[in-house]
């Protein structure tokens, strides 16, 4: 989502408070959709400086992407903390990038996990995806299957493309039994519907090779080509052999 509009729908948040805040809120609303970032900012930091944790996330973000501002990268870690202590789900996703990245922070994977466990419990899917990821690998905390799905599952219910697929790829890669090959392909599908390249590709190879799966060339043909579409380069080669083959098309 581009920074303006994310940071437009930020101000919709806060307009609820009092007639006075509501007022100060819509004077930066007014300011950014007229290209005035310098007025919105001093707004933010007004606000900001009275605790208001949505303009110090917003404050975050103009730092981060150097929108109106030049770029700081330690300021925009500065601003997303202090939001994040306040409980925005938002900033401690931010922060805990910032801290996987390196980026404005000393590179810190212990710390991004304990700030995206944060804002996992408040429901971010995007934080839940990547404390799903951190527990599959071992990155920053002890490596651990059963909590990596756990998070992967929140964020994957709340249709995060990428938590559905990786999903999906842990119950296949547990290759127990037929019962945990149905809920690979399950999540496979969802993701792939919402459009994940990766998705789609594995299940036009699940199709085309008849993975634990019947045969079905026409399936293989939409999914490697919905792929193809994203730019999926083996899916790209997947397709013409299809193409080549006659298979899928008539």
């Amino acid at each position: 989502m581009p920074v303006k509009i994310k940071l437009t729908i930020l101000l919709f948040l806060i307009l609820s408070g009092s007639p006075v805040l509501a007022n100060e809120t819509q004077k930066a609303l007014n300011a950014i959709n007229r290209g005035d970032h310098k007025t919105a900012i001093n707004i933010w930091k007004n606000l900001a400086s009275r605790g208001n944790n949505a303009a110090q996330f917003n404050l975050g973000l103009v730092y981060l992407k150097g929108d109106g501002v030049k770029q700081n990268l330690s300021k925009a870690a500065k601003w997303f903390r202090l939001a994040a202590i306040q409980g925005n789900a938002e900033a401690q996703l931010k922060l805990g990038e910032m801290y996987v990245k390196g980026k404005g922070v000393p590179k810190d994977y212990k710390r991004a996990a304990k700030w995206y466990l944060y804002s996992s419990k408040h429901g971010n899917m995007d934080a839940q995806f990547n404390l799903g990821s951190m527990f599959e690998v071992g990155e920053g905390i002890i490596q651990n299957n059963e909590k990596a799905i756990q998070w992967y599952k929140r964020s994957a219910k709340q249709g995060h493309s990428g938590a559905q697929y990786k999903l999906g790829a842990m119950h296949d890669k547990a290759n127990i039994s037929n019962k945990e090959f149905k809920k690979a392909l399950k999540w496979y599908l969802k993701s792939g519907e919402n459009g994940y390249a990766e998705a789609q590709f594995k299940l036009g190879e699940i199709f085309d090779q008849g993975i634990k799966n019947k045969k079905d060339k026409r399936k293989a043909f939409k999914w490697y080509s919905l792929a193809a579409e994203k730019g999926h380069p083996k899916a790209q080669f997947h397709l013409g052999s299809l193409y080549e083959n006659g298979h899928g098309i008539e």
